[in-house]
Order: structure tokens, then C-alpha cells, then sequence
């Protein structure tokens, strides 16, 4: 019998062994059966119910289970049996941490700082918890308190590290991260905090490498492709072949970076697009409706392959070397002019509004504006035309209530017609959504609004955009009001009436 299996004897001949019945339950959790090694433990736990280490094992199977009240309950538990043991209490938190319970969480980390000031990890979750309540000074103070304990701590580092990247103290972010790297090279998820940081004051020569390795980093929200072609990076030749690019991340993203298909058209003979839906039609100004393809899709034959995000390593792009930041997409002409004539009997300026971004981007409370904050900084003297596709059942009841925002619904279909009312309008005020990417890239001019800590795309302090000629930007300050912002934008519009 297997080494690994010799509890299996031992319950035969005492089927109450407790050491046994820990194997059992140890070697059931390495091969997934959380259930019997719940039964395990359990059995244990009934013939020695003082047994700290079995406790905690089913506390932590319990977790794997999704069964948290009852892990709750074991490490509570746990610290009624041994209250000296920074452990139990180092659990607990994690979970109250877990399930929302923050003010307890640090309670309980406090706790195991008291009993084991030695321990880095201690500072590290506390620290993290302190992150979610936005104490952010606290949160400095544990990771630093974690780095002076273990300086090879790299999730303390990794998360100071971001910390002062939205400080906007980006010299302390890099140097953070560049130590983590130095200490684990493959840690992909500060490769991709370094690359968004690298391109926030503008270094794209560094930040393209990292920005790489996104698809090892288990929060990348696309998924890897794989395909039994090779990856192209610019490193092979691509006369007499044909090469696949896909999109990934958002709509926006594939607008934005589709630009670089009109810089392989001298490289090779055949260019496929495999894209979302809603961007099929929009992409025929760069290929031929033969040779795009939506998602799900079959694709074609073809050599190699490139996500779009990664075109600009293949080209070695610099902040100075973006190609078209004036228009590369266009849409069609007979579109452009029947918005106009629909929109013909609002006389004076037309501008197109953009308050609210995708509700599931992790971003999207800080960078959307509230409609109703919006509709009290709009000037009367100007058509406002709702760009927004899909309204929620707060804002869709604002509109109604009043007549400030001409809302279109689903008249406006998809972004080659969004792109027509788009250019039908003569400006376009939007948050930090593909609608400015879409208005970008055809050339209408653009009044973008960005959060205090804004998407690295838009760079750091400037007011106009390396990727958009057409786009001006507003910040928030560090008190992160919209009211500045937008009364910047009125101005402007103001003086363009």
C-alpha cells in the first residue's frame, strides 16, 4: 500500500484513530474532496473535540466549500481553545475580510500583531484591509511595516507600489515594483502594474514589454488565445503570409489600437479581423468585409497571429512614433447626412454627452458622473444628444422628467452608426468610454472628462492625447469634483457658439 494510503490501514484495525482521520482528511483536500475531508475532520473533531490543528483545517476546507459561517465558526473556536495563537486570529480576519466585515477584520489582525509582532504578513492583510476602507495612509504605514520584517515581501511591495502610483508619486511606484521583479521575475501581476505605470508619464519603451505579460495575470479579465499558428511581434517576416488579429478588453481598446492595421498593409498580403459584433461594419474602412470576422466565428487559414494590444510592441511605438493620431476610421458618408437632416430642426450647436461607462468596469464609480449632477451643469443654449445605447431605470426616468437631453435608444445601433451620428454633431462631451475612442478616431472633437485617477492611456497632466488629435481633456483635482471640469468645458462650448 501507497505511503500516502497507510491511514486507510491504520482505520481499518481502529477506526477511531484521530491522527488517522487527519491523513484522511488531508489527503482528501489535496485531491479536491472537500466533502470527505469535511467527514474527517468532523469524525476527529467529535472523538477529540480540543484539537486546534483539526479545527483549523476544516475552518479552511469549509472556505474551499463556500460554507463561510461555518469557517466562521471554527476559527472563532480556535481562539476560544488557544487565545495566545496569532493564527486563528490571522484566519479569521482574512475571512471577515472576505465577507465584508472590515472594521472586524482589523480587529482581528490588530490582535495577531499583538501576539506575533514579527509577523509580516499580519501588517500585510491588515494593510489590505485598511486599502478597501480607503485609509490609505494606514494601509502605507502596514506594508511598509510588512517590507521592514520580510523585504523580499512582495505582495506588500506590489500593493505600495500601486498605492503611490495613484499618489501619483510614480519614481516610488516604479522602484517598487522593479523590486519586486528583481525578486520574483514572473510575477505577472506587477509586470502589469509597472506597464501601466511606465505609460502614465509617458514611457511606453518600457511599458509595452511588461504590458506582455497581461495574459499571465490572473485578474486579466480577456482570455489567452490558442492558436497552432505563432505569435508575431514584429520578429518575422510577413511577406507572402497572412496574419489574424484578434481583439481583447473592451470596445474601446479595439478602436484605439485597430489604427496599427493600416501599418502592417505594407507587410503582408492578407489581413484577417476577428472583432466583437458591434464593430464589424465600422472596420470596413480598414478591411475588407471578406476578411473581418466576428467572435464565435470559424476563422480562416493563416500564419500568424497578433492580439491588437500588442501591435504596438511590434512596432516599437514611443509616445512621439503613434501612428494616425488624426483619423484612420470613417463611416459612411450617406449615414452622416441623414442625422443630419433628422437632426436639422435643432437650431444652434449640437453636442453629444456621455456621463455613465460600462456599469461592471471596476472603475466605473470614479470615472462616470451622476446624470443628475450632469443635468445641473448643462447651459440651455446648446442641444444635448444622448449618446448613451442603453440608459438605467433612474436616468431613463431624469430624461423624461425633463427636456435638456434628446435620448435616441437604440436608434443609434451599432458603432458604424453611432460613428455617423457622431459626425452629424458638432462636438462630442463624454467620461472616459469607447464613445471617445469611436469620436477620436474618426476626427470629431472631443471634451473628455477624466477622473482624479484616470486609465494610463490618457497619460499624466496633459491636456491633449498623443492618440487622438481631436480630443482635449479635463481632470478632476486631487478632491476629485466634476464641477471644475465640466464648468471648463461650458466655457469652451460657450465661446465655440
Amino acid at each position: 500500500m501507497s505511503s500516502k494510503l497507510q491511514f486507510l490501514n491504520k482505520l481499518k484495525y481502529n477506526p477511531d484513530d484521530v491522527g488517522a482521520l487527519e491523513e484522511m482528511g488531508d489527503f482528501a483536500v489535496a485531491n479536491g474532496r472537500t466533502d470527505l475531508a469535511i467527514e474527517a475532520f468532523t469524525k476527529a473533531l467529535r472523538i477529540k473535540p480540543i484539537c486546534n490543528e483539526i479545527l483549523l483545517k476544516r475552518g479552511k476546507t469549509y472556505i474551499k466549500q463556500g460554507m463561510l459561517n461555518y469557517a466562521l465558526s471554527d476559527f472563532s473556536q480556535s481562539i476560544l481553545h488557544e487565545p495566545h495563537s496569532a493564527v486563528p486570529y490571522m484566519l479569521r480576519g482574512t475571512l471577515f475580510g472576505r465577507i465584508g466585515n472590515l472594521d472586524r477584520a482589523v480587529l482581528d489582525f490588530s490582535q495577531a500583531i499583538r501576539l506575533r509582532p514579527e509577523l509580516a504578513d499580519a501588517y500585510y492583510n491588515r494593510g489590505l484591509v485598511y486599502q478597501k476602507k480607503y485609509q490609505i495612509e494606514q494601509a502605507l504605514q502596514d506594508y511598509k511595516a510588512a517590507i521592514n520584517i520580510e523585504r523580499t515581501h512582495i505582495h506588500a511591495l506590489n500593493n505600495r507600489g500601486m498605492i503611490f502610483r495613484d499618489q501619483k508619486l510614480y519614481k516610488k511606484a516604479i522602484n517598487d515594483f522593479s523590486t519586486v521583479l528583481s525578486i520574483r521575475p514572473d510575477f505577472a501581476e506587477t509586470h502589469w502594474n509597472k506597464a501601466l505605470t511606465h505609460f502614465m508619464v509617458g514611457d511606453y519603451q518600457s511599458a509595452w514589454k511588461h504590458f506582455e505579460k497581461r495574459w499571465d495575470c490572473p485578474t486579466f479579465t480577456s482570455k489567452k488565445r490558442s492558436f497552432n499558428k505563432p505569435l508575431w511581434l514584429g520578429n518575422a517576416s510577413l511577406k507572402n503570409r497572412s496574419i489574424l488579429l484578434h481583439s481583447e478588453q473592451g470596445l474601446g481598446d479595439s478602436i484605439q489600437y485597430c489604427r496599427y492595421i493600416k501599418s502592417l498593409e505594407t507587410k503582408t498580403d492578407k489581413i484577417f479581423l476577428e472583432v466583437e459584433k458591434p464593430l464589424a461594419t465600422l472596420m470596413h474602412s480598414l478591411v475588407p468585409p471578406s476578411q473581418i470576422f466576428i467572435k464565435g466565428d470559424k476563422l480562416p487559414k493563416f500564419d500568424f497571429h497578433c492580439p491588437l494590444m500588442s501591435l504596438p510592441l511590434a512596432f516599437n511605438t514611443t509616445i512621439t512614433s503613434v501612428p494616425f493620431a488624426k483619423p484612420y476610421l470613417h463611416v459612411s458618408s450617406k449615414r452622416i447626412d441623414w442625422w443630419k437632416k433628422y437632426l436639422s430642426d435643432l437650431k444652434g450647436l449640437k453636442v453629444g454627452v456621455v456621463w455613465q461607462g460600462n456599469p461592471q468596469h471596476p472603475n466605473d464609480a470614479k470615472r462616470s458622473i451622476a446624470l443628475e449632477f450632469f443635468l445641473k451643469k448643462l447651459q440651455g443654449n446648446i442641444n444635448w444628444i444622448s449618446l448613451q445605447k442603453e440608459l438605467s431605470n433612474e436616468d431613463s426616468a431624469l430624461i423624461k422628467k425633463q427636456k435638456s437631453i434628446i435620448h435616441f435608444g437604440d436608434l443609434i445601433g451599432d458603432f458604424h452608426e453611432t460613428g455617423a451620428l457622431c459626425q452629424a454633431l458638432d462636438a462630442i462631451v463624454s467620461v472616459d468610454t469607447s464613445i471617445v475612442h469611436l469620436a477620436g478616431s474618426i476626427g470629431q472633437k472631443v471634451h473628455l472628462l477624466l477622473a482624479y485617477n484616470a486609465d494610463s492611456r490618457w497619460h499624466e497632466n496633459r491636456s491633449d492625447s498623443p492618440w487622438y488629435s481631436s480630443v482635449r481633456i479635463y481632470r478632476q483635482d486631487k478632491n476629485c469634483d466634476w464641477a471644475k471640469p465640466l464648468a471648463e468645458v461650458m466655457r469652451n462650448l460657450t465661446q465655440q457658439i
